[in-house]
């Protein structure tokens, strides 16, 4: 759903939270055992209206391209061998 720009609630727990973030404005986390959290995170996301949910797309798309690009998957790779030779 993040990738395709659509506002996401998650649940607040891994691998969620390392890409979902309330924080940066990424979307919404709820607590994954109270459905009472999930129903608070969807009014507060319906209540931000058209150009609120807009910027959440914006930055969600933005965290898709910086993260989870193919690029970004090599440089992370790269980075654990780098580390890895470099400490041997």
């Amino acid at each position: 759903a993040l990738a395709s720009g659509l506002p996401v609630i998650a649940s607040d727990i891994a691998p969620c939270t390392e890409i979902i973030n309330p924080e940066d404005g990424s979307g919404f986390t709820a607590k994954s055992d109270d459905p009472e959290s999930f129903a608070r995170e969807m009014t507060r996301m319906l209540a931000l209206g058209k150009e609120g949910r807009r910027q959440i797309t914006e930055r969600s798309l933005r965290i898709i391209q910086d993260k989870f690009t193919p690029e970004a998957a090599a440089e992370k790779t790269l980075a654990v061998y780098r580390k890895v030779l470099n400490h041997g």
